[in-house]
């Protein structure tokens, strides 16, 4: 793939763009993508790293002898680990100390980089500290506190943001074949490409929509925590049941926070500003030892009493939970 057009049909980022161009001639030794969901960290991510081994467009990255994933796995039961496993940093650790054998370097690309424990990070940190002349570490963060302040000072900081009006009428353009759904499409997106093709192509995620609609709508208005508790268990029995829940339950909260932003023009101001609290601190549980489920009930007990906090007060650290939240 010639490297002067791995970014050519990707709409927006034109400063990441350039500044990925320019890495692919003499590259650093590591690189972190950072932006909001759906707003093409991982398409970035990844042209960047077929730029830098080489690899066509065509040909996927388990056939590239250079190319490392270090990515979360599945459990002995089938169900996907909350985080990537020390050990398999250290399998990583090893690979990243050889030779390449078809490229001019190893590349390792680490596409759920927050998802890594304490333990994990500090032996990534050792292949960071450590790494064999040439080779490059690529990675995605979606939680960017999740990270300690020594990783962030070896690696390379790019942060997208949405796509300006312009660029994602770009992006209809080129998705004109739908022509019914698109309006729907770019307001659900809300800048974010991924999330209009998404929203274009996949009817369930449509109806997901709907029924985050729903719930938002019936935990605003329940009059006790029971009837809350109902209006969102479909969704959070789903979620939990599913074989990767980190990620089912990432997509169900980014859903129930858009639903909540239609509010924000509303007059229950207090409630939706709690309800968002909410999702945030049951957002940063996310891949910790309490399910999310744990923090949204709590939460809605207080909403549900009236019991109002401010915006910065549920912001804390969620280890342990806060009991009185």
């Amino acid at each position: 793939m010639p490297t002067n057009d791995i970014f050519q049909d990707i709409f927006g980022h034109e400063a990441a763009k350039t500044l990925l161009r320019r890495a692919l001639i003499r590259p650093g030794q590591a690189y972190c993508i950072l932006g909001p969901k759906g707003v093409g960290r991982h398409l970035v991510a990844e042209r960047f790293v077929r730029g830098l081994a080489g690899l066509p467009g065509d040909r996927p990255f388990s056939g590239h002898p250079d190319i490392a994933i270090l990515e979360r796995q599945p459990s002995e039961s089938g169900k996907m680990r909350a985080q990537i496993s020390v050990e398999s940093v250290r399998h990583l650790r090893v690979r990243m100390a050889q030779r390449p054998v078809l490229a001019e370097r190893i590349v390792a690309y680490v596409p759920e980089a927050d998802t890594l424990n304490e333990e994990g990070v500090n032996a990534l940190l050792k292949c960071l500290e450590e790494p064999r002349a040439g080779a490059v570490f690529v990675c995605v963060v979606s939680q960017e506190a999740r990270l300690p302040d020594t990783f962030w000072s070896r690696v390379h900081r790019l942060r997208l943001s949405p796509l300006s009006h312009e660029d994602m009428m770009k992006f209809a353009r080129a998705h004109h074949e739908v022509p019914d759904l698109l309006q729907e499409a770019l307001f659900f997106a809300e800048g974010r490409p991924g999330h209009a093709a998404r929203y274009l192509q996949d009817a369930g995620l449509r109806e997901a929509i709907r029924q985050a609609d729903k719930a938002v709508d019936a935990c605003l208005t329940a009059a006790s925590a029971g009837g809350a508790f109902a209006a969102i268990r479909e969704q959070a029995d789903r979620a939990e049941s599913n074989d990767d829940a980190v990620q089912a339950w990432r997509e169900t909260l980014h859903l129930w926070c858009r639903s909540l932003r239609r509010h924000l023009r509303g007059t229950e101001s207090e409630r939706v500003i709690h309800l968002g609290n909410i999702l945030l601190v049951a957002e940063r549980a996310l891949g910790g030892p309490v399910s999310p489920r744990v923090f949204i009930e709590l939460g809605l007990v207080r909403l549900t009493e009236g019991k109002l906090s401010p915006f910065p007060e549920l912001l804390a650290s969620p280890y342990p939970y806060p009991l009185d939240l």
